[in-house]
């Protein structure tokens, strides 16, 4: 979350430090962006609904083009960084408060409040198979795309610190970080014409006597992503009540102590501390090409106990040129895990266990069955035992066999079955099923995850499976099966994919108890 409470000083009398700036005065400038917020900001939340449905590249797409026409327009020169490894802290959604989205999200969804809806369904649908749909627009029109070792925000605050861009496109967050005064917090100023909406950290300092340091510690005083606002303040929130609070007192530790209760007194101390010590030594890469803490100077040596131990340099270096994700490092055991779904998280470090060491067998055999590196190969590791038939794709086969194994898939199997068939359709009025979204959002998951594993394999063997997981789950088949049956060309497209799938689970029976009754119940739907 930006900086909270910054906003109610935009109205301050005299203030000189929020300003309207035409985007003309950016002409061939650098300005480097944080991608997460980006498209938690600009996303159409009252889209997200249909983007289930039809796919989320559209979703994707539309804030894009309108920061891509800027750039165009202006000469402007990009930089879109992604956050990197998760900083002690929930960095997705937990299994057990994906129900609750889930339900409360479903509640707005029938009674068509879909902005409500996607407000609850956006923090598990920004995952990576909407970042690969970003990069990909992106790299197209000319911007570098990065991944932080850690956080954009310090990312983009270092490349302004380094004077490598102009302008940081981002929360105000950014602001708590040294060396770091100009930022551009919105595309536009709400008049319409072509302003951007800027701040000026160098002006707010000097309206408010103030020093970069102290600024930082205000930040996190009145809360944002690195601290929660102080105790005091939380509940009957204002901008003046925590200013006041931090320039009456020369101990702001002190001042903490005093004005919080006993119970909360230590906790708020440690977060604030912890805030202090990120927005100052969080790493970042470096101009030189490596990872290291921002500011270099007395690093602080409790810094690995946020962070996890420091990372070889090569897992930073892949992680910054997009070759793996954040969460692969977490799957690998380098970093805390955040998903609390123990037997996905097993399944999922089992088939990096095999690839991992399946990859350095094929590296150093002339005798692999299939061509070292192909999809071919990857698939037998993964999914060792796996018997594929010619019309259905392995992702898919990998897939349904993976949810099956985690009791994912639940009757009715088929309708289920339908949200890995992925067809495009001019249906607009399709209803989403409960039952089906739970496990949509399971198998999206489980698909990004191994999307990850994939991206380890493709770096240890220094080739890319482009075939494989490329195209995320949706619930178009589901959907049109559930209003129309197998009538019209996608009804009967979906058709073939039951039947596709029915021999794949005939071939692969031995695997799982279950399989046999998921045919049959397969073979009733197709009757009808």
């Amino acid at each position: 979350m930006p900086i909270r409470g910054l906003e109610e000083v935009r109205k301050h009398p005299g203030q000189n430090f929020f300003l309207k700036v035409p985007q003309k005065a950016f002409k061939k400038m650098r300005i480097c962006i944080d991608g997460n917020w980006f498209l938690r900001k600009y996303v159409d939340v009252s889209s997200i609904c249909r983007g289930l449905v039809f796919g989320m590249e559209e979703v994707i797409t539309e804030p894009l083009l309108k920061l891509l026409e800027f750039k165009d327009e202006n000469d402007v020169d990009m930089i879109w960084v992604w956050d990197g490894i998760g900083i002690n802290k929930l960095q997705g959604t937990s299994h057990g408060g994906l129900g609750t989205l889930l339900t409360e999200g479903f509640k707005e969804y029938k009674q068509e409040n879909y902005r409500k809806a996607g407000k609850l369904w956006r923090n598990f649908i920004m995952q990576k198979s909407e970042m690969d749909v970003a990069n990909k627009i992106l790299e197209e029109k000319g911007v570098a795309v990065i991944t932080a070792p850690y956080s954009a925000t310090a990312q983009c605050a270092y490349l302004m610190s380094a004077e490598t861009c102009s302008y940081a496109f981002g929360k105000s967050d950014i602001l708590l970080f040294d060396g770091v005064d100009k930022i551009i917090l919105d595309m536009s100023d709400g008049s319409g014409k072509p302003y951007l909406d800027v701040f000026h950290k160098s002006r707010f300092l000097e309206f408010f006597n103030l020093s970069s340091r102290l600024f930082s510690a205000l930040g996190l005083l009145l809360g944002c992503d690195f601290c929660p606002t102080i105790p005091r303040c939380a509940t009957d929130f204002s901008f003046n009540a925590v200013f006041g609070l931090m320039k009456g007192s020369e101990d702001l530790l002190k001042m903490i102590r005093s004005t919080c209760d006993e119970g909360s007194s230590k906790k708020y101390t440690e977060q604030f501390l912890q805030g202090l010590m990120l927005v100052t030594y969080l790493p970042v890469m470096k101009v030189s090409g490596s990872v290291h803490p921002y500011s270099e100077e007395n690093v602080p040596r409790n810094l690995e106990k946020i962070l996890g131990p420091k990372l070889a340099p090569g897992f930073y270096e892949s992680l910054f040129m997009n070759k793996v994700s954040g969460d692969v490092l977490q799957i690998m055991g380098k970093t805390p895990g955040t998903d609390r779904d123990s037997q996905l998280i097993k399944m999922v470090e089992a088939a990096l266990s095999r690839v991992r060491g399946g990859a350095r067998k094929e590296k150093g055999s002339k005798d692999t069955k299939d061509e070292p590196g192909s999809a071919e190969a990857f698939v037998n590791i993964i999914y060792p035992g796996m018997v594929l038939t010619k019309d259905i794709d392995p992702s898919v086969g990998v897939l349904l066999l993976m949810s099956i194994e985690l009791r994912e898939l639940e009757t009715p199997f088929p309708m289920k079955m339908l949200c890995l068939h992925r067809q495009t359709g001019t249906k607009e009025r399709l209803k989403i099923s409960d039952k089906t979204l739970k496990y949509y959002v399971g198998i999206t998951r489980l698909f990004n995850y191994i999307k990850e594993v994939k991206e380890i394999y493709e770096v240890t063997m220094n080739k890319s499976l482009d075939g494989l997981f490329c195209e995320a789950p949706t619930l178009f088949s589901a959907s049109f099966h559930d209003t129309f049956g197998f009538s019209e060309s996608s009804g009967e497209s979906n058709r073939r994919f039951l039947k596709s799938a029915r021999d794949f689970l005939r071939a692969n029976e031995k695997l799982s108890p279950i399989i046999p009754y998921i045919v049959e119940e397969i073979e009733v739907t197709l009757k009808k």
